[in-house]
C-alpha cells in the first residue's frame, strides 16, 4: 500500500513540473467564477476558518502583496492570457488581474489547489 502511495506521488510530482507556474492577481470577494476547494487536497474544507477569512477579508480588505496569502489555482494553460501572468511575484503594484480566454470563461468554476 505504502508503495502505490509513493508511486502516485511521484506522477504527480512529476506532473507538476510541466506546469505553468506564474502569478496574478484574483479578486476572490467578485471573481465571474466560483471558487472550487478541496479538489487536489483530500482535508475536508474547514468551513468555520473559511467563514473567519471571509469575514477578515470582508472588513480588512485584501492583502494583494502578502506572499502568504497566495492560492494556487489548477486550470488547463489555454484558459489564462499568458501576457497577463508574471514570473516573479514581488513586483508589488505591477501585479496584474488573471485574464481568462474565451475557453477560460467557459469554465464553471475555478478550481484551487489547497483547501
Amino acid at each position: 500500500m505504502q508503495c502505490l502511495k509513493a508511486q502516485n506521488c511521484w506522477k504527480i510530482q512529476e506532473r507538476t513540473q510541466k506546469c505553468l507556474l506564474r502569478y496574478a492577481k484574483l479578486n476572490i470577494l467578485s471573481t465571474e467564477k466560483p471558487l472550487k476547494f478541496s479538489v487536489y487536497n483530500y482535508c475536508l474544507l474547514n468551513v468555520t476558518e473559511g467563514n473567519k477569512i471571509f469575514d477578515l477579508m470582508m472588513t480588512e480588505g485584501i492583502q494583494w502583496y502578502n506572499i502568504t496569502n497566495i492560492i494556487h489555482l489548477v486550470m488547463p494553460r489555454e484558459c489564462v492570457k499568458h501576457c497577463k501572468l508574471m514570473d516573479n511575484l514581488n513586483v508589488g503594484e505591477q501585479l496584474l488581474l488573471l485574464e481568462l480566454t474565451v475557453v477560460g470563461k467557459e469554465l464553471k468554476e475555478i478550481v484551487a489547489a489547497g483547501g
